[in-house]
This record gives structure tokens, C-alpha cells and sequence, in this order.
């Protein structure tokens, strides 16, 4: 059975960050009445929904605040992308459990209290898979996370999956796969492809963490809006756990050179020693999202890449004649 994401009641938690403003982009466009709860730290998640903020209602808070998350359950679905990421979460174990996983908790005990027809969609990682034991790692492959936003994710996934069993509410957990596209953060705590452009941009050779030969599937953000999305709408799919990648794998080493290749100078990547927990293949088997949902990625490193790239510069520019 199939349900229609149009002119649903909708809230997405995390809705000024990354992921959560291109879905809220797309819910706009669907005639959705979206609520968007975010603690909207910078200028440029307020810019994130500037195509749709006449047409939202923005909460300024937290998941980690129980009456603001109760408030606001009451809807057709929840798209919970509220999160800290890796760099973060290293940094501050305490605040990624508090958000990532006592965040989670709170959705789903307001759930149980006042809304179980709600269906929860949850933004988790293909981090929580830890090193590969074999590959591609299809949703049955064991469960050992290796760092602090992994750990905190997964244990999100289990009180979902618990909450969904005892409870009977209904969720679908997404793993994201190295989600690129417009939006994401380029800071220096941004993520890997962000940091190989920022350097390339500058004119200095991106570094790579170990030996560079660690496999990856980059996953553009329009095929993640289109994967919350068909989760929402394909009902069979309620109660599971789905990897969400691109179907391109890369190494790292591959991932640098390519970067390179758009510069106006000629650049070679470096090497320097690689974080604890970092250093295992992500590369997934996204057969049971093509199989349930009907899931299939469309766009391609070859386009994604050198369209975020021009897109950091930009936001470079901005910020430089803003004089940030």
C-alpha cells in the first residue's frame, strides 16, 4: 500500500541544517503545512530556508527539549534529522548523546504519549556498521560502531526499533551513506569532500587521512530527499532499517585526485595519519531500498561534485565580502 506526501502536516527536526532544509524544500512543493524545529546556530542555516521560509513555521529550539518536541508531534510524519556529526561528536561524546540519542527519545515518547499514528522517519548512518566484515554491507551486516556519532546513532536506532516493537509506532530508519550536495557544512569540521574543496580552492592540496585506499559511496541530497521520501509513502517499509547511498564507489585516494581535477592549478593530494575509527570501506548494498521502496540513485559524482564545489565558492565569497 502507498501514501501520497502531499498536503500531509509535517514536522523535520533539524529543518535549517543540511538534509532537513532540502526536505523541507520538497514537502514546500508538495503543499505540506511543515514545521521546523532547529536551534539555527549561523547565518547560513538561516539561508538554507530562504526558499521557503514564507511558507513554514520555524521553532527556534532543541531536540533535547522535551515540551518543544511534545508540542509539535501531532502530525502526519516526522522527519528527525537533528543530529551533531562525526567531528563534533568526537569533540563532545556527552552533547552527541544528549542530542543524537536522548533527542531521538524524546520524539518517541511524545510519540507514544499523544501521536502513534505519526510515522517517524529517522536519519541515521552507515557508520553504525563500523569496520566492514564484508562488502558490500547489506542491513543484516553486524552492528559495531567505532566512534562517538556512531555509537550515539545507533543506540537512537535501537530505542526506535524498541518503540516501534512495544509500542507499535511507525518508523523507518535511514542510513546515510557520505550525504554531498548544496547547503552541507564546508567549515573545517565539515566533512571530508567539503575540506577537499575548501583546500583545493585555496590552492593547496587536500590531505587524506591513512593511505587513501579506504572505499566510500558518496550520496547526493536529492536522492536522500527522494529516499525520506519514498519512505514516508511505501508502507511496506515501516518497521525497517534501509541503507541510502549513491551507487558509485571511490577511494579516497580517487575521491582527492578527482577534486583536483577541477582546479585551475595543478594539485596532488597529501598524505597525513588517519583518526581512530575513521580508517574502515564504507561501501553498502542498497538492494533492499531498490527491492522495498523502489529507491534508485540519479545523479552522479561527475555532476554533484563540480556543481558543490562551485557552490562552496560562492559561499566563500559571500562570507569573505561580508567579511567573515
Amino acid at each position: 500500500m502507498q501514501v501520497l506526501l502531499k498536503n500531509k502536516k509535517v514536522l523535520v527536526t533539524g529543518g535549517a541544517g543540511f538534509i532537513g532544509s532540502h526536505i523541507v524544500d520538497e514537502l514546500v512543493e508538495r503543499d505540506c503545512e511543515t514545521t521546523v524545529i532547529d536551534h539555527v546556530l549561523s547565518k547560513n542555516q538561516v539561508r538554507n530556508l530562504e526558499q521557503s521560509k514564507q511558507s513554514i513555521t520555524l521553532i527556534k529550539g532543541s531536540v533535547t527539549n522535551k515540551k518543544v518536541v511534545r508540542d509539535n508531534v501531532d502530525v502526519d510524519v516526522i522527519f528527525h534529522e537533528a543530529a551533531c556529526n562525526l567531528i563534533s561528536s568526537v569533540e563532545s561524546p556527552i552533547n552527541a548523546l544528549m542530542v543524537n540519542t536522548k533527542g531521538t527519545l524524546n520524539l518517541l515518547e511524545s510519540m507514544k504519549e499523544k501521536s502513534r499514528e505519526t510515522v517517524l522517519i529517522y536519519g541515521s548512518t552507515g557508520s553504525v556498521y563500523g569496520e566492514s566484515l564484508y562488502s558490500p554491507q547489506d542491513e543484516n551486516h553486524p552492528c559495531n560502531p567505532t566512534n562517538p556519532y556512531a555509537i550515539s546513532k545507533f543506540a537512537a536506532e535501537r530505542y526506535v526499533n524498541f518503540f516501534a516493537k512495544q509500542y507499535g509506532l511507525k518508523t523507518v530508519c535511514l542510513r546515510y551513506y557520505n550525504v554531498i550536495g548544496r547547503r552541507q557544512n564546508y567549515s573545517d569540521n565539515g566533512g571530508l569532500v567539503s575540506n577537499f574543496i575548501r583546500s583545493v580552492l585555496k590552492g593547496k592540496p587536500p590531505m587524506i587521512e591513512g593511505d587513501g585506499t579506504q572505499r566510500r559511496c558518496l550520496t547526493s541530497v536529492e536522492d536522500v530527499v527522494k529516499a525520506n521520501v519514498l519512505a514516508y509513502e511505501v508502507e511496506k517499509g515501516y518497521g525497517s532499517a534501509f541503507n541510502i547511498a549513491g551507487d558509485e564507489v571511490i577511494t579516497i585516494n580517487e575521491l582527492a585526485t578527482l577534486i583536483c581535477s577541477f582546479s585551475e592549478k595543478p594539485l596532488k593530494p597529501l598524505h597525513t595519519k588517519s583518526r581512530t575509527g575513521n580508517a574502515y570501506d564504507f561501501e553498502p548494498s542498497i538492494s533492499l531500498a531498490r527491492k522495498v521502496l523502489g529507491y534508485s540513485p540519479k545523479n552522479r559524482l561527475k555532476d554533484v561534485l563540480p556543481d558543490l564545489m562551485e557552490w562552496i565558492r560562492r559561499e566563500l565569497q559571500i562570507n569573505e565580502d561580508l567579511g567573515e
